[in-house]
C-alpha cells in the first residue's frame, strides 16, 4: 500500500522474492547484496549504479548472513552502501523491529529523497 504500482524497489540486503511476489520491478541488476556480491561487482560500483538509477523505494529488511562470512549489512560489511542509503532515503515505515539488530522480524521501508 505504501509503495504505487509504477514506482520501483530494491531489498537490502537481499530479497528480490519481495518483488517477484508483488510484481514489482527492482531497476537494478543486483538481485542481492550479500558480502560476496558487494565484493565481487565491487562496493563502488554498486553505489554508483544506484546512484545513477536510483530505486523509488529501498527495502531494509532482517537478514542475517553469517553463513557469508558477515553477520550484518551496513554494520559488518556494506558499511559505504549503507552511508549512501542514510544520505537518500528517508524511512516511511516500519514492521516489527529495527533490522539488521538481531531482535527478530524486521523491515523498514524507505522513500527515495528526490
Amino acid at each position: 500500500k505504501l509503495i504505487p504500482p509504477q514506482e520501483t524497489f530494491v531489498v537490502f540486503p537481499e530479497g528480490i522474492m519481495f518483488n517477484y511476489l508483488l510484481r514489482r520491478n527492482n531497476p537494478s541488476a543486483y538481485l542481492e547484496l550479500t558480502p560476496q556480491i558487494l565484493e565481487t561487482y565491487n562496493e563502488d560500483k554498486i553505489i554508483t549504479a544506484f546512484s545513477k538509477n536510483p530505486p523509488d523505494y529501498i527495502v531494509l529488511a532482517e537478514r542475517d548472513n553469517t553463513e557469508h562470512g558477515y553477520r550484518y549489512f551496513g554494520r559488518d560489511y556494506g558499511l559505504k552502501l549503507f552511508s549512501w542509503l542514510k544520505a537518500n532515503y528517508t524511512a516511511i515505515d516500519l514492521s516489527g523491529n529495527i533490522p539488521l539488530c538481531g531482535r527478530g522480524f524486521g523491515i523498514i521501508i524507505a522513500k527515495h529523497n528526490k
